[in-house]
Order: C-alpha cells, then sequence, then structure tokens
C-alpha cells in the first residue's frame, strides 16, 4: 500500500514537473511512465480483484438467504412434529383409559360368569354399582333408637343394609369393630376395581378402619360436614369382617 502511494506521489510530482516546463531527462520521463503504466495495471488488477468479491460476496449473501429460507421450512417441520407427537400422546392416554375401563367392565363379567358357573346368586360390585346401591337403599333413612321403647342401633342398620344387597345380588359383608369398651358395626364391600371398601349404614359415609386410630377419624364426612371427638373411646382395637 505504501509503494502505491509513492508511485502516486512521483506521477504527481512528474506532472507538475512537466506543467512548470522543466526539462527531464529522457530516460527519467520513460521510467516515470513505466512506473506509471505498472501502476495503472496494478489498479486494473485491483479492480478486477473488487469486482470478483463482489460477486462472491452476493454469491454468499444468496446462499445466506437461502440457508434462512432452509431453516424456516424445516422450523416449520419441527413444530407440525410437535403438534403431531402431542396429538398422539392424547390419542394414546385415551386409549390407555378406554383399556382400563374395558378390563374393569371384563373382569366384572368374568366374576359374573364364575358366580353362574357355580350356581352363585351373589357377586362382587364395581365400586360405582356400591354407591348407586346406597343410594338408592333406605336403611339410613331409619330411626336410630335405644330407649326403653325398643332398639334399632349400629348393627341393626348393617343387617338391613347387607340383606338388601343381597337381595340386589350384590356381595356384603358384616362389619364389627371392636373398641376397648363396646364397639360398632358398618359394612364392607369387596369392590372388583377398588378392592375392600367400608361404609356407615347409618350415613353411607365412607370409611377407611386402621387399627390404633379413633373411628370418627377414619371417617369421611359429607362435604361442610365434620366430627367432634366423642366424650367415649372409639379407639379401634380389632376390625372383624363377617361375609
Amino acid at each position: 500500500m505504501k509503494k502505491r502511494w509513492f508511485l502516486v506521489g512521483v506521477m504527481l510530482l512528474l506532472a507538475s514537473l512537466l506543467v512548470a516546463g522543466c526539462g527531464v531527462p529522457q530516460e527519467d520521463y520513460d521510467a516515470v511512465l513505466a512506473e506509471r503504466d505498472a501502476v495503472q495495471a496494478e489498479v486494473a488488477s485491483l479492480q478486477s480483484e473488487l469486482t470478483g468479491v463482489r460477486s462472491e460476496l452476493a454469491g454468499v449473501r444468496s446462499d445466506l438467504t437461502e440457508a434462512e429460507e432452509l431453516l424456516l421450512i424445516e422450523q416449520g417441520k419441527y413444530t407440525a412434529s410437535q403438534r403431531e407427537v402431542l396429538s398422539l400422546q392424547l390419542q394414546i392416554s385415551s386409549l390407555q383409559s378406554d383399556l382400563a375401563k374395558a378390563k374393569a367392565q371384563i373382569a366384572e363379567l368374568e366374576v359374573q360368569i364364575t358366580a353362574w358357573e357355580h350356581g352363585y346368586t351373589l357377586r362382587d360390585p364395581t365400586y360405582k354399582e356400591v354407591i348407586t346401591f346406597l343410594r338408592q337403599d333406605k336403611t339410613d333413612e331409619n330411626e336410630y333408637v335405644e330407649d326403653t321403647y325398643g332398639v334399632y342401633v349400629c348393627s341393626h342398620f348393617a343387617r338391613d343394609a347387607c340383606n338388601n344387597a343381597e337381595e340386589a345380588g350384590l356381595r356384603c359383608a358384616f362389619v364389627e369393630l371392636r373398641y376397648l369398651d363396646g364397639g360398632h358395626a358398618i359394612i364392607a364391600f369387596n369392590t372388583i376395581d377398588e378392592g375392600l371398601v367400608y361404609f356407615d349404614a347409618i350415613t353411607d359415609e365412607r370409611v377407611r378402619p386402621v387399627v390404633g386410630k379413633r373411628y370418627y377419624q377414619c371417617i369421611e364426612p359429607e362435604a361442610g360436614h365434620y366430627y367432634e371427638e366423642p366424650p367415649h373411646d372409639d379407639t379401634i382395637m380389632d376390625i372383624l369382617v363377617i361375609w
């Protein structure tokens, strides 16, 4: 670069000498002209090189634009694939839910078939069937009585609920909960989908009895209701299930 500027300076100096009318030796004049031609040739070469670089840059910009367009296309494909995967996951979840329901129905039918093959009239219900039975059964509407005029207490509620369930074809257990002093009677069903479930026949509320736990703490009260601690000790010491 310094050389080029030097040559340009020489050419300007020569031009000024010629304008001033100063005499210049022929050999020096020829050398300056030769140097000028060389500089012009190099400038032409640089201009050609610059044109090539600009052309190459245009090509790079074109490739970059094409790459950006391809990237947008691939991103669109990726988004579409994500949607497809999500849709498939939802379908799988739905199918799994349907499969679980079908298995429960098959299990129920197998129980019924086994009962018919052995001449049984009772069967273990589904949890939904238990809830439907309790809603339809009127045992919980009976009056609790414990005086000199008569007795109708928890054991009577449990007995009648069991009898009504058996009349409906459902196997029901009479359950005796034993305390240190006294006890309580409830009912139970061995459901084919949720296993053994307990209910208090007086209120139809679900119970989860645990040995060593207070009975009032084992009841699942209806919404808006709760049980206070009773004056007597209702700690469960034993759970006796009678089919």
